[in-house]
């Protein structure tokens, strides 16, 4: 679910990359990183309409959705677009059309240059793992090969019609503390519920950065409270809902139903799985690690970290906003994250600008 904006790492083209990437990333193992709700905006699939892949993907989702997503996010109605059932769609659509629009790019690329200049050390021709946030953790089994587009908007459509009924009948709400000790968090949390109270981590984010998540008088008693939580500040996030609690146990079991009746294969690349903050161990298990993601945290700082640890020097940063990005580098930056030797490098993808021309990923 969603996390609030940090600090993010800028990215420039270069004709370089080509000579450069023959020399670094075959060696450098890349990670795709996606964004979950809350990055979402008006207006983040501007240039959709000139890119042929994404006009694609938006007439697929058309047919699936029943009505015209892309001009749903053209439209400006940021009330619609920000509705649960729309904007999961939305964002995971968006990611993946930016995914296969620099896919795309860097093929055409090759074909334009010719053999010897063929850009196979790019790291979107060869990333070896992905993971998404919340939501985005349905992009990473598809950008990998565990789920059809198709399937995956489905499955994507379900989630966030249970998830905006559930946060219906059940009114809840979600909180960033800035500045807090995961512990401290943790703690508070229990004392509260030991008093009655129904408020639980969602997010362990960044170093810094944890999101609470539960009733919507919790929620506000953390905002007018943050030191209680061992904060520095906390902020009401965008989200009318106790994402990743208990109180999701009602959408989980909805989901189950569609995560039962959905194909997975074996991903062509290592997903991690925001339960478990580890890898997939089979296709097997996709299925019931999804629906228990409902109501468990997010546990990414875990997740970006031990990718750097098993070797992943390259991070690319797909979706709307820049969030993504700087959640990232502040995970990366925490230490005993970075193998010795091994520098890390970001790379964004954030619009269809990016994504038509992918530059080289810049070293933290």
């Amino acid at each position: 679910m969603p996390w609030a904006h940090g600090a993010s790492t800028g990215v420039s083209s270069s004709s370089e990359w080509s000579r450069r990437s023959r020399v670094q990333s075959r060696v450098l193992p890349a990670a795709l990183l996606f964004p979950g709700q809350g990055s979402q905006f008006e207006g983040m699939a501007a240039g959709a309409r000139r890119s042929l892949v994404a006009s694609e993907l938006f007439e697929k989702a058309a047919r699936i959705l029943e009505y015209d997503l892309l001009e749903v996010i053209e439209s400006g109605d940021r009330e619609r677009l920000g509705a649960t059932e729309v904007a999961q769609p939305a964002i995971f659509v968006t990611s993946m059309c930016l995914f296969s629009q620099a896919r795309r790019s860097l093929s055409e690329r090759d074909a334009n240059e010719g053999a010897g200049n063929r850009h196979t050390g790019h790291p979107l021709n060869g990333f070896a793992s992905a993971a998404g946030h919340s939501l985005g953790e349905y992009t990473a089994l598809v950008a990998a090969g565990a789920v059809t587009f198709e399937d995956g908007l489905r499955l994507v459509a379900a989630r966030g019609e249970a998830m905006q009924r559930a946060c219906e009948e059940t009114k809840g709400a979600m909180v960033a503390l800035l500045g807090a000790e995961d512990a401290r968090v943790e703690e508070a949390c229990a004392e509260r519920r030991e008093k009655g109270g129904a408020i639980w981590v969602a997010n362990y984010n960044a170093p810094g950065q944890v999101v609470v998540s539960g009733e919507i008088s919790e929620a506000e008693r953390a905002v007018a409270e943050p030191k209680s939580f061992g904060a520095r500040r906390a902020v009401m996030l965008d989200v009318a809902g106790a994402c990743h609690t208990p109180l999701m146990e009602p959408a989980s079991k909805m989901l189950e139903d569609a995560l039962a009746e959905t194909s997975f294969v074996e991903p062509e690349a290592t997903v991690w799985s925001n339960v478990t903050a580890k890898p997939y161990s089979s296709a097997d298990e996709i299925p019931r690690l999804l629906s228990r993601q409902l109501v468990e945290p997010v546990r990414w700082k875990e997740t970006v970290i031990d990718m750097r640890k098993r070797g992943t020097s390259v991070f690319v940063c797909f979706g709307p906003a820049d969030t993504m990005a700087g959640i990232a580098k502040r995970c990366l930056a925490s230490g005993g994250s970075q193998p010795e030797g091994n520098a890390a490098h970001l790379l964004r993808i954030e619009d269809f600008d990016t994504a038509s021309s992918p530059g080289r990923p810049e070293p933290l």
